[in-house]
């Protein structure tokens, strides 16, 4: 945790997963000024206007769980719609998630490519959302695996393993989009480092 100085949270919800990573760097950090805070955390969301009321309440420091000190732990937050139902370059669906992704260069209609710019986040944070779109992910995931440069966290929550073994299947042994994955059980959680 101490190289990750910027996070997304895909599909954040009320953004529980990115209070969850605030509160562990609190606890990491043992109350001293915050040193493992994040510069950025950018949070996408189908619905981000409905939750962008809650978890701005949550993020900007107001809720004790999350506060370290008078200035927080993140530097700044961004929020975007995002549907990872379709593709993450190659869609008109999805042009705030590529800016806030720092993926906005030039897109190709035809090869569905984006400038070999990088994804600026260290940690993406991802929960009960490959569950939530039932298979429907696997381009948007791919685009943003291959696209992430070598040692990028990938973090996945599941209530059941079916759409984990599929992650597995998809980016263990493809060269381009691989990640090397710990498994924590019973808990279905899957943390991925982009190889």
């Amino acid at each position: 945790l101490d190289n990750v100085r910027s996070a997304c949270s895909v599909g954040c919800g009320t953004g529980n997963d990115a209070v969850g990573l605030l509160a562990l760097l609190a606890t990491v950090s043992g109350g001293r000024d915050c040193p493992s805070s994040l510069d950025r955390m950018v949070l996408l969301d189908y619905a981000i206007d409905k939750w962008a009321d809650t978890v701005i309440s949550y993020l900007a420091g107001s809720d004790p769980l999350v506060g370290c000190d008078d200035d927080g732990l993140v530097g700044s937050f961004e929020m975007g719609n995002c549907d990872v139902t379709e593709s993450l370059l190659g869609s008109k669906q999805n042009p705030i998630a590529r800016k806030l992704l720092g993926l906005d260069g030039s897109i190709s209609n035809n090869s569905r490519e984006c400038d070999r710019a990088v994804p600026r986040c260290d940690l993406y944070l991802i929960s009960y959302l490959l569950s939530e779109t039932r298979g429907r992910w696997e381009e948007f995931m791919k685009e943003l695996v291959d696209l992430s440069p070598e040692g990028t966290l990938f973090y996945f929550a599941e209530p059941s393993d079916g759409p984990l073994r599929r992650l597995k299947e998809l980016f263990y042994d493809d060269s381009d989009a691989a990640l090397d994955f710990i498994v924590l059980r019973p808990n279905n959680v899957w943390i991925g480092m982009k190889r």
